[in-house]
């Protein structure tokens, strides 16, 4: 598949969900675009495994930040709560995978395309609301600044 036909593809999958360019930018610009899209499902399949690599970095980079000396209730509380948020991310992307491989027999692929609108929605309040636990009652900027870029940088968008 050319390029541009895979970029075609990713571009009218993109099109009917709640954060469009975001989910085909970061689509487009893995390295095996071209590989790896054929149909609507691998466009799908891909979006799952780049959200759950995302988060899984941006898991670990959080815990590896909790356990800095030093910091305050409100900053424990507030890594805890994005931590917890997290889990519950992937514990649902590996769902999402289990009906994947299963969803010629107990979903369509729409209902697949619905559920994953659903989750990539969760996905980003979550990141968002682990973002606001740190503007609010004093938590360190310096701290939040490290999750953020964190969550950013580190394959985030």
């Amino acid at each position: 598949m050319t390029a541009s036909t895979a970029h075609a593809l990713v571009k009218s999958s993109c099109d009917n969900t709640f954060y469009p360019e975001l989910l085909c930018s970061t689509i487009t610009s893995h390295p095996e675009v071209t590989k790896k899209m054929k149909s609507q499902k691998n466009v799908i399949e891909l979006a799952v495994n780049i959200t759950k690599t995302v988060v899984e970095k941006n898991y670990f980079q959080i815990k590896k930040l909790s356990t800095r000396k030093g910091l305050t209730p409100l900053e424990i509380g507030a890594l805890h709560d994005c931590l917890e948020m997290a889990a519950e991310t992937l514990e649902e992307l590996t769902e999402v995978e289990k009906d994947q491989e299963e969803y010629h027999t107990k979903k369509s692929l729409q209902q697949h395309a619905n559920d994953l609108k659903t989750l990539m929605s969760s996905t980003i309040t979550d990141q968002e609301t682990c973002l606001d636990g740190f503007s609010h009652g004093g938590a360190s900027f310096n701290l939040w600044v490290r999750v953020f870029f964190g969550r950013w940088l580190n394959g985030g968008r």
